[in-house]
């Protein structure tokens, strides 16, 4: 099954490299299925792009609000592609 992990952050570097990204690397998720989408205005963009370095996918985007991100989110990826949407402090799925 093509799966894609999709993390929206802002301003949030810290939690998302501590939180969500350490989460999926112990549950053996592969960092090429993991994409994160950024705002070309975050303060900390360098630290962010610094993850496409380790295999991540960072799509940068001007679209500011939670839910016109999600809606820029599911317009990027193709309709037949399944997608799970975290959020980027994630400490664990139940």
């Amino acid at each position: 099954m093509n799966y894609k992990f999709i993390i929206p952050s802002y301003q949030r570097y810290i939690k998302l490299k501590s939180l969500s990204l350490y989460y999926l690397d112990t549950q053996g998720i592969p960092k090429d299925k993991i994409y994160i989408f950024i705002r070309k205005d975050d303060a900390d963009i360098h630290l962010y792009r610094l993850l496409e370095l380790q295999g991540y996918h960072i799509i940068e985007t001007q679209v500011k609000g939670i839910g016109k991100t999600h809606n820029a989110i599911t317009e990027y990826f193709d309709e037949d592609e399944w997608i799970i949407e975290l959020d980027d402090d994630l400490i664990d799925v139940v």
